[in-house]
């Protein structure tokens, strides 16, 4: 089956574990009870998506602010709030001109701060800078997993070995093993770091 965590998808597929996020809580794709999704439905989606990461309405809306009509967000275009953010003012009804409340500012000012860290967010994802927490479990379960086993093994490995020994060279020779551990162990984070 092609079933794989969102954040495997979405590396293979090249886009954003936040885009397939946003596919699944948009109900266009479905997940497992494991929290899996199918790839081929993930692929599928995306096909038959127009353009796929973007927002069809809010660049409709963009596009007729620039042409200096109405959008389909109605009268929000041509409030004195925006207005007055485009660098505009506008009349009320009795020619006087309309100011904002300092509450409207502040909240306006605290929107955009808002979506200014969404943004660093998403780049700091696309840059592999930012992993999410199941990406982060994943890679947590892996390496305790490796350094399980290399523990594990550590016994049955060299104990043939030890034998007739003295404690000064069996400390020795246990030292040395658990260097070779840990240095596989370290190439093997780097790698994972890639």
């Amino acid at each position: 089956m092609d079933l794989m965590t969102q954040s495997a998808c979405a590396k293979k597929l090249g886009y954003s574990r936040s885009y397939i996020g946003k596919l699944k809580k948009q109900g266009k794709i479905t997940v497992d009870d494991d929290g899996m999704v199918s790839l081929k439905q993930v692929r599928t989606v995306i096909a038959n998506l127009s353009q796929p990461g973007r927002d069809p309405q809010r660049e409709a809306a963009a596009r007729q602010r620039q042409a200096g009509g109405k959008s389909d967000a109605g009268e929000w275009d041509n409030s004195p709030f925006y207005m007055h953010f485009r660098g505009q003012e506008s009349k009320g009804t009795d020619d006087k001109i309309v100011k904002l409340s300092e509450q409207e500012r502040e909240a306006r000012i605290a929107k955009e701060l808002l979506q200014a860290q969404l943004i660093e967010i998403e780049l700091a994802e696309k840059r592999r800078e930012l992993i999410s927490l199941e990406e982060a479990m994943e890679v947590n379960d892996r390496v305790a997993g490796s350094i399980r086993s290399a523990l594990l093994s550590l016994p049955s490995k060299v104990a043939p070995r030890l034998e007739g020994l003295k404690p000064a060279k069996i400390k020795h020779e246990l030292e040395n093993e658990i260097n070779d551990i840990l240095k596989e162990l370290l190439q093997m984070g780097e790698g994972l770091s890639e």
